[in-house]
């Protein structure tokens, strides 16, 4: 498995370096979800058409209908394995980390998830939307954060033993308030990528680069918030002010 964060790279080089022969099937059926992929990047999903995936793939439209049924079956096809890989990638990270504290995996994962939707910011953006009236594609977006929040969940309980050698700890943890908390920091998480890269929001971005707050620095701030949160203290030798510059912080009058 290569590490490629983008998937539609990930999906070329997967063909590419296949040892095994790939038949002319499975060719033609990566090229148009890459060519879909790619174009989802920059294209809305409510103007995609067909006819510009086929000419990007250079294929027939008769050919499309041969492995899909429209855009909507290949667009799920798309997402799902775009989920797929990014829990292939955390899991990877995740077992070379294993022996890293709270902190340290909250860190990685924040930055593993800011890095995955910015290389794959038009699908993000189709992923976050894929439950809207518009694209009807299903609940692939709820189950994927449903996926996502039990193995955090579960990382989180496994490694609560070690967290609660600090005195300061909440050791009252249980599943139910893991979960719960864990989907609520989800959201913030999934809010916060999608202002940064799709919605362009330029009163956040410039708050961030005012503050020189690059990618890891966000994700080992927001560490420290979900640290915070879920063991009630701060993580050893870190403070979510410390990745401000206070001094230049500027208000509005209302």
């Amino acid at each position: 498995m290569t590490n490629h964060l983008s998937y539609s790279h990930w999906l070329q080089e997967n063909i590419s370096n296949s040892t095994k022969p790939v038949e002319k099937k499975d060719k033609t059926r990566t090229k148009l979800k890459i060519a879909a992929s790619s174009l989802l990047n920059f294209t809305p999903y409510q103007e995609l058409h067909i006819h510009e995936i086929c000419k990007k793939a250079d294929v027939g439209a008769g050919t499309f209908y041969r492995y899909f049924k429209g855009k909507k079956e290949l667009t799920e096809e798309i997402l799902e394995e775009l989920i797929q890989h990014f829990f292939r990638l955390m899991s990877a990270a995740g077992k070379e980390n294993q022996k890293n504290s709270m902190f340290d995996l909250f860190t990685q994962a924040n930055l593993s998830f800011f890095r995955f939707a910015d290389a794959n910011h038009g699908l993000f953006r189709c992923l976050l939307h894929a439950n809207a009236e518009e694209y009807q594609l299903g609940n692939i977006f709820e189950n994927s954060t449903s996926s996502w929040a039990v193995r955090v969940t579960q990382a989180i309980l496994k490694n609560h033993i070690t967290a609660t050698e600090n005195a300061k700890v909440n050791s009252q943890l249980n599943e139910a308030c893991t979960l719960t908390i864990v989907h609520c920091l989800a959201s913030m998480l999934d809010d916060l990528a999608a202002r940064l890269t799709f919605r362009n929001d330029q009163t956040l971005k410039t708050l961030f680069e005012e503050n020189d707050l690059n990618d890891v620095k966000s994700a080992k701030f927001l560490a420290v918030l979900w640290h915070r949160i879920i063991f009630g203290c701060d993580p050893e030798g870190h403070t979510a002010s410390e990745f401000f510059k206070l001094s230049n912080l500027k208000t509005k009058k209302l």
